[in-house]
């Protein structure tokens, strides 16, 4: 049985439907994510857990128990928002024990438990700070030391890390994933980016407008895509649908995509080709009278460049208003003018069906 069960599970918003018959289970001890664009559900989702919002249809149970009707303040979950919530007045300390103090537990046990969440997040020199005083690091580990403290039976985090910059928040994705293994708290971690959700979590739920489209282990997800849509959530560009199946004039079997008509692979997948990605890095850059045996070229108009210290990206629309990134060095010659018209070409095995 699993830990929590989440069963087709839908709300509405008057006429709005904001989650439309969700379903997915957690097992003890996993940290799942829930992934999609915003607007996709996912915070209605884990309101619903948590107890503030009542669903409009469907069953959430803990350990096979129903909790829709429990009040949230005895579902004993652990939650950080993404604004991270911590009391502007309360020092580190007074802001990871409040929880304890709401629960009475003994003075003593407070104390003991409080300075060993410290230790463990490395937050011990900082106990007597208050929340302004730290950094926006430092405030997110004490928010997970906060929801961590009252031993909850389920950790749920919304985008907890949005408002960080890059460099923190890549650091720290492996800092909470290692915290949350060590107290091996069953958690559900929300996330619109799928870098994170990756770096945390062991199995995501894939989401689009209120519906689930795949759930699928971390490890997984870019092998066993599901749909077109899915990559496209991964945050992975260059990815085409199959328009058609048809044979070329030389009888071939080819697909039709926004890449032009690309060989049949010879390979053989268990379930019909989707689609195709092709890398931003294997793509080049020619002049319309150069050919290659054994490419595909396509015709791209620039649109415009995003400027990188060792890459650039330049950004290109296809003739049937698709667009395809492309990666060159940032020493590349003659870099071409918004507006111009280039051959894009790339090897054939170059390209990644599913």
């Amino acid at each position: 049985m699993a830990f929590l069960e989440v069963e087709n599970l839908s709300k509405k918003f008057e006429d709005i439907i904001a989650v439309d018959s969700v379903s997915f289970s957690v097992a003890e001890g996993e940290i799942l994510g829930i992934l999609g664009p915003s607007g996709c559900g996912k915070t209605t989702i884990l309101k619903a857990i948590l107890g503030l919002l009542t669903p409009t249809d469907g069953d959430i149970r803990l350990e096979g128990e129903s909790i829709v009707k429990i009040p949230p303040e005895l579902r004993n979950f652990g939650y950080i928002p993404q604004n991270l919530a911590l009391f502007p007045h309360l020092t580190v300390f007074e802001n990871i024990a409040f929880g304890l103090r709401a629960k009475k537990w003994k003075k003593k046990k407070i104390a003991t438990k409080t300075k060993s969440l410290l230790k463990m997040l490395e937050l011990d020199s900082l106990e007597s700070k208050l929340p302004h005083e730290i950094s926006g690091g430092q405030q997110q580990r004490v928010a997970l030391a906060r929801a961590l403290a009252p031993e909850p039976a389920l950790l749920l985090m919304d985008e907890p890390l949005t408002s960080l910059d890059t460099t923190l928040s890549f650091y720290l994705r492996w800092e909470v994933r290692k915290i949350l293994k060590t107290t091996t708290t069953t958690a559900i971690f929300v996330t619109h980016n799928p870098e994170e959700a990756i770096s945390i979590c062991d199995r995501l739920v894939l989401m689009e407008a209120g519906r689930t489209i795949q759930i699928i282990s971390s490890k997984d997800v870019f092998d066993s895509p599901a749909s077109v849509k899915v990559m496209q959530i991964m945050g992975k560009s260059n990815i085409f649908p199959v328009i058609n199946h048809t044979k070329d004039q030389n009888g071939r079997d080819v697909f039709m995509t926004s890449l032009g008509l690309l060989p049949r692979p010879k390979f053989t997948l268990e379930k019909p080709i989707l689609g195709c990605w092709i890398p931003e890095t294997d793509i080049m850059l020619q002049n319309l009278n150069d050919s290659c045996n054994d490419h595909q070229h396509i015709i791209g108009e620039l649109l415009g460049i995003i400027w990188g210290r060792t890459k650039h990206r330049l950004i290109f629309q296809l003739s049937d208003n698709s667009q395809i990134a492309v990666q060159i060095p940032s020493n590349y010659n003659s870099l071409p003018a918004i507006g111009e018209t280039l051959s894009l070409v790339f090897r054939l095995n170059k390209i990644r069906w599913f």
